[in-house]
């Protein structure tokens, strides 16, 4: 099985193929779920630099600014060339595109690098993606709320649970920048961060460069857009209407949903609950439920997911049913009617740059939990998480 992320590469994982679909989901809807991009942090520096003179600054100031800034991410025009750099383990990943954005529309053409010739974006509530040219149009996933919308939710809970630090502005393509870093209030037991950087345009309030640093303090990803154009040309060819993505939907099912608080909706489709975690670590909150497709060696997959968010950071708990007899089932499989509680197997964990993934069987299913978190926040995060069958309706 091959992952897409938003870099457009095939990876095998230390987890299994079956968990790989999910980093795209997670990293795409994910993304959205944690404002413009994610999070960030200084690269281990012990002394801080010294304060911006401008901004010396009170939260309230700062607080200000980071309102304006995420304000004109939403609501402003523009083009321009992004840039963008990822770690995956010990593999980085670069990529180059234009992107065009207007209010609750975004379309994203690669140029060059590991995503070359891919073109994607989002449209209202519907997200999509083109592998080439010549390939047909994907409908890639729907949510329940618009872009816009979601973003403002996380927006209001990351000022809750982040502090912000003035740091020495900067200029960035000729274009004044005002530098600003997210912490957190109350990070985890085993983790520094993660933490946000970033560098807001003086003139626009636009987020134009940001680097994310994982909850070890290590950078895992910086974007940055460039040749900014605030006045660019829109034509009803430059983003793709929904009524496309529908169409495109009718011949291949969106890979992906996310339909807000409609657990029912969710149990419907999965066959299971989405997941409910008994422990969530500081400062996350429920954000919505969902379902994910996939296919493993031929076999049709549908998970049901549960995201929960503490406005930087994104936890998604993902529960797949595997039928007894399945060439993809564990030991702990085998009876398909046996009581799918306590976990008879020890979590698999490992680290994928931004975000870390745990992963646990149960008597017939499985487990995921993906987040910028310790592994040992995330194995605690399935140990209170119960692996839970939809109830069949009475006729």
């Amino acid at each position: 099985m091959s992952n897409r992320s938003e870099f457009g590469t095939s990876q095998t994982h230390p987890l299994g193929r079956l968990t790989l679909p999910l980093l795209t989901a997670v990293l795409l809807l994910g993304a959205l779920a944690v404002w413009s991009t994610r999070n960030a942090r200084t690269a281990g520096n012990s002394a801080q630099p010294a304060p911006n003179a401008r901004l010396a600054a009170s939260q309230s100031e700062l607080r200000g600014l980071l309102e304006r800034t995420h304000q004109a991410d939403v609501q402003t025009s523009y083009s321009a060339l992004y840039e963008a750099k990822a770690m995956y383990g010990d593999r980085a990943m670069k990529s180059t595109a234009r992107v065009v954005r207007a209010p609750r529309k975004l379309s994203i053409t690669y140029l060059e690098g590991d995503s070359k010739g891919l073109k994607s974006g989002f449209n209202e509530r519907w997200f999509w993606r083109q592998d080439n040219q010549s390939s047909p149009l994907e409908a890639y996933a729907e949510v329940a709320l618009r872009p816009d919308e979601m973003t403002q939710q996380r927006f209001e809970r990351l000022l809750k649970n982040y502090t912000a630090q003035a740091l020495p502005e900067q200029t960035l393509d000729k274009r004044p920048t005002d530098v600003v870093e997210l912490s957190p209030l109350r990070p985890v037991e085993g983790a520094t961060g993660p933490r946000k950087r970033l560098w807001i345009d003086r003139e626009t309030g636009l987020t134009l460069r940001t680097q994310t640093f994982n909850h070890q303090g290590k950078l895992v990803m910086t974007t940055e857009l460039r040749q900014l154009d605030t006045t660019p040309q829109i034509t009803p060819a430059t983003f793709v209407p929904p009524a496309d993505m529908v169409k495109a939907a009718q011949a291949r099912p969106w890979m992906a949903a996310e339909m807000g608080a409609k657990r029912e909706e969710v149990a419907r489709a999965t066959g299971l609950e989405p997941p409910q975690p008994k422990y969530l670590p500081p400062g996350f909150a429920f954000d919505n439920v969902g379902i994910h497709r996939c296919s493993e060696m031929g076999v049709p997959l549908v998970a049901a997911h549960a995201r929960y968010s503490d406005g930087l950071n994104a936890l998604t708990v993902f529960a797949f049913q595997i039928k007894s007899g399945s060439s993809l089932a564990g030991k702990n499989s085998a009876d398909n009617n046996a009581p799918a509680s306590k976990n008879e197997k020890s979590a698999e964990t490992c680290s994928f740059g931004p975000a870390t993934m745990a992963m646990r069987d149960v008597p017939g299913g499985r487990l995921v939990a993906v987040a910028d978190l310790p592994t040992g926040v995330l194995i605690r995060v399935l140990d209170s998480t119960e692996f839970v069958r939809a109830k069949a309706k009475t006729p």
